[in-house]
């Protein structure tokens, strides 16, 4: 039981490291200034994409509310044996696929390649997102580089 435990641990770290190290190149792609260990952060490093492809940061988070309220439904359906639970499941997961989709397919815009095709197996699996960070083409413009946080020697408390 213990054993199987860790190797579950262990591929689930690898699985965070490696999608935080293909997000930290896309990032680095389009020029933003956030280290790698941002992009370990579940819905941070999200936002960073969606600052990369132009678009909301309302996606990153109703990606990550729909997903979490995807898998609750999933274990409470399972829990009471109710298929209408089940389908509501079903709807908001594919809620997360076209959220995801819409992230990814804005990146490999910009990157000038198809929107659906790098949108859509994004989801499915992150190798597309890895054929992104090795190809050559480059975004349409950079970020603007974002000004750095003041010094705190003002009246104003950073907490």
């Amino acid at each position: 039981m213990t054993k199987a435990l860790v190797w579950h641990y262990a591929i689930h770290l690898a699985k965070l490291f490696t999608v935080g190290y293909i997000f930290y190149r896309l990032g680095k792609k389009f020029h933003a200034t956030n280290p790698y260990w941002h992009y370990l952060i579940p819905i941070w490093n999200y936002v960073i994409l969606c600052r990369c492809a132009r678009i909301s940061p309302y996606y990153a988070v109703g990606y990550h509310a729909a997903y979490f309220a995807a898998s609750v439904l999933r274990l409470v359906a399972e829990y009471l044996k109710e298929p209408a639970l089940a389908n509501i499941w079903l709807c908001l997961f594919i809620l997360c696929i076209l959220a995801e989709a819409e992230i990814f397919g804005n990146l490999a815009e910009r990157l000038k390649k198809d929107f659906w095709l790098y949108g859509l197996s994004g989801f499915m699996a992150y190798f597309p997102l890895a054929l992104l960070v090795l190809s050559k083409n480059e975004p349409e413009e950079a970020l603007r580089a974002q000004p750095p946080l003041p010094d705190n020697r003002s009246d104003y408390h950073v907490y």
